[in-house]
């Protein structure tokens, strides 16, 4: 089996093992961890964001570039994503500080960045899917929920869902639909609305993931669940694919601009600047 880890500051190299040439593609501030199996086609990435795979910039960027580059490869045929830090948290979402007592300019640069990490991994070519062996809250439900399956840890009392109203932030329109379209239009707007975390029992009854299993077995799963995706010819894979899901993505492509300048807006306010003030707080006082 041919495998390489691909860690920051290296360009397309070329790995030779059992007389074998591996192409790689890398990853940048060793944000995520890349594993690749040129036999079977898997590229398995792992979230490396200390503490909690907060999602700044830089870790938008890394999953940005990392996703188009194994579309690219010649060697992957697709995905698993998954965290370094087992049984932990999967994905903890956006990071607060790019949007507390941040500038509008600031807040509108950043949120570009979160609208192409959205529709880059949303319109992604090859299968993807998301191993969540851990928590996930925010964001960190969104990148699952742009995967094609979704596979969660049973073990440990993992909590996923997204509870952006908390935090007095409403969710924009395409990561609405994105949950929409996941579950029924009434569960999706009582959870929306009350911002809830979901027990992986009952995000699995929801089918806000399509299976559960303890860590031990996650992977294996995925693995198999991948296999299946990639069996059928790709081109027709990814056309159904962009069949279901180009109204949304063009819709928000239209609206890039207006979109970040609203959800500056919106995390501009007193109210919202405050709420957002007592989640940081909290978030240090815990690391005391």
């Amino acid at each position: 089996m041919n495998k390489f880890l691909v860690r920051a500051g290296k360009s397309v190299q070329q790995l030779v093992q059992s007389q074998q040439a591996v192409r790689c593609f890398s990853s940048s501030n060793d944000k995520l961890l890349i594993d690749v199996d040129s036999k079977t086609g898997i590229c398995k990435m792992k979230l490396n964001n200390p503490p909690v795979n907060i999602l700044d910039k830089d870790m938008l960027h890394a999953t940005v570039k990392a996703i188009k580059e194994a579309e690219s490869s010649k060697d992957v045929r697709g995905v698993i994503i998954s965290s370094n830090f087992d049984g932990k948290v999967f994905c903890a979402g956006l990071n607060i500080m790019d949007f507390y007592q941040q500038s509008r300019e600031h807040v509108i640069d950043y949120w570009t960045s979160v609208q192409e990490w959205y529709l880059t991994w949303y319109g992604c070519s090859i299968p993807t899917v998301a191993v969540i062996n851990g928590h996930s809250p925010a964001a960190g439900c969104v990148l699952s929920l742009m995967c094609d399956y979704r596979l969660m840890q049973s073990d440990g009392n993992k909590m996923i869902g997204l509870n952006e109203t908390r935090l007095g932030i409403v969710a924009p329109f395409y990561i609405v639909e994105i949950m929409r379209s996941t579950i029924n239009h009434r569960a999706a707007e009582l959870h929306l609305v009350q911002g809830s975390m979901l027990s992986v029992a009952d995000a699995l009854k929801l089918g806000l993931v399509d299976d559960i299993d303890t860590a031990d077995n996650l992977m294996a799963k995925a693995e198999k669940q991948l296999a299946s995706f990639m069996s059928i010819p790709p081109k027709a894979y990814h056309l159904t694919k962009l069949r279901l899901r180009h109204e949304i993505m063009d819709k928000l492509k239209a609206v890039r601009l207006n979109d970040a300048k609203e959800f500056a807006d919106l995390v501009a306010q007193p109210s919202v600047q405050e709420d957002l003030g007592m989640a940081v707080a909290a978030m240090k006082s815990r690391k005391k």
